[in-house]
């Protein structure tokens, strides 16, 4: 990297990517690029998203604080929907780059609106719709390979959805590349959000064999608050055989890789154009996927279990961290927006959440660093809920608005199958992991906690 200058940063997001399907988390999935990164970079192993939905895990990622405190507690669901959104008067990442002399660009499916880029190049899905009707196509599977959790896409790899969105941001690389000036870059994929269309070559790239069916699938979530289930058998999936989670992940990990390619596409032009050395690359997705866990699909729901929580998180920093490290420290994507502005060298000045783990890529670990995430649920578009989260790496802990509770010992239980909480009422760790659940909501001024309804469960 050159001396004494800023560095160029690319923030690649995913949608719904389970971190451990890839190569580098040991997974079966096929990954060369991000696990190229990996060797290339840090690895962090206990990355977890804020939220278990889209559009409010994004603006964590964009605004360092949780979804209560910048305005998007839920997905927009289109024309008619609640239209949630981040207040207007919160800093963006792209915000404060600006302010230190930052070009920022967008490219990707453009989940949320984002304040403070130069550079628009999104495809809204109309304008994507509209690219497909002048070729004569539309987004659709060949009817003989549909699947449980997907299927073929029925057109050229080129007019995927995906690969276009990365012809935007190859774009924006190019005019980027032609300026002195530093940049951000955040890019966004759509997948490998189920339900999965996927292109060939890489449809049937993996076999059911490849694919793993997590241990949980067969989960009655008998002990569990009834949402779950309820969700569940609105999926579809409740009845589901062992056989077709393995059909339905085989194409995810299908899914997993085109995007992979898609990634390596990027690197390839960072390459290409001389500035890989001068780049710091961030790779990680907005949530996991349940994949089968407890027995479901999708995410989105107020089930915030390891697998939908858990992301995959590498950074490629030249000359800023030691190749082939691996960070266990817990970390949140409330840290992004802290993180990213001391890469680039300013300070922030703004309230957050999280709190910068560019450290961490030289392996400096702070004594004092958290020892837990939380996260939270308000609902999808219409659907009105509230549930929170708190997380070590002993335990978890979900609180309900129905006033149903749950507890895992991660450390016994990391498929999260017993739940503790309906066992011992009173018991010293559901005491513990109520209290501590009860502070960060106070810190962070949920309010849920204000609003007294924890008196109301004598917490």
């Amino acid at each position: 990297m050159k001396k004494n200058s800023k560095p160029n940063i690319l923030l690649i997001l995913m949608d719904s990517a389970q971190a451990q399907v890839f190569g580098a988390y040991g997974g079966n999935c096929r990954t060369p690029f991000a696990d190229e990164l990996a060797s290339e970079g840090v690895r962090f192993n206990q990355s977890f998203t804020p939220a278990p939905i889209c559009h409010p895990a994004r603006s964590c990622v964009a605004t360092g604080l949780l979804p209560h405190a910048n305005g998007f507690i839920a997905n927009r669901c289109g024309a008619g929907a609640y239209p949630f959104n981040t207040f207007p008067d919160i800093p963006t990442t792209a915000d404060l780059l600006s302010e230190i002399g930052y070009r920022c660009g967008y490219a990707g499916q453009g989940h949320i609106d984002l304040k403070g880029f130069h550079d628009d190049y999104s495809l809204p899905f109309s304008a994507y719709n509209e690219y497909l009707g002048r070729h004569g196509l539309s987004e659709k599977f060949d009817s003989q390979t549909v699947r449980p959790g997907g299927g073929r896409l029925d057109m050229d790899i080129e007019h995927a959805r995906d690969t276009r969105y990365t012809a935007r941001a190859l774009e924006l690389l190019d005019e980027f590349a032609a300026q002195d000036q530093p940049w951000f870059i955040q890019f966004d994929f759509d997948g490998p959000h189920p339900i999965c269309k996927v292109p060939d070559p890489f449809f049937e790239s993996h076999t059911a064999a490849d694919a793993i069916v997590p241990g949980n699938f067969h989960d009655t979530l008998a002990d569990r608050p009834r949402i779950h289930t309820n969700n569940r058998i609105s999926q579809g999936t409740h009845d589901w055989s062992e056989e077709e989670w393995q059909t339905c992940n085989a194409i995810y990990y299908d899914m997993v890789s085109f995007l992979d390619s898609l990634v390596g596409r990027v690197l390839k032009r960072l390459e290409e154009q001389g500035l890989a050395e001068d780049t710091i690359v961030i790779f990680t997705s907005d949530h996991g996927g349940m994949c089968g866990s407890h027995g479901i699909l999708m995410h989105g729901t107020p089930a915030m279990y390891t697998e939908v929580m858990r992301v995959p998180l590498i950074v490629r920093a030249p000359e800023r961290c030691r190749p082939g490290t691996e960070v266990d420290s817990l970390t949140s994507h409330v840290d992004l927006l802290s993180t990213i502005v001391e890469l680039a060298g300013g300070t922030l000045d703004t309230a957050s959440h999280g709190r910068s783990w560019a450290g961490m890529l030289n392996g400096d670990l702070p004594d004092d660093w958290r020892d837990a995430v939380s996260g939270q649920y308000h609902g999808n578009g219409v659907l009105a809920y509230s549930a929170r989260l708190l997380r070590t790496k002993d335990w978890s802990y979900l609180w309900h608005i129905t006033g149903e509770e749950e507890l895992y010992d991660l450390a016994n239980d990391p498929l999260e199958l017993e739940n503790l909480a309906v066992k011992f009422q009173g018991e010293q760790l559901l005491q513990t992991a109520r209290e501590r659940l009860r502070d960060s909501m106070q810190e962070t001024n949920d309010p849920l906690k204000q609003q007294g309804l924890w008196r109301m469960l004598q917490f």
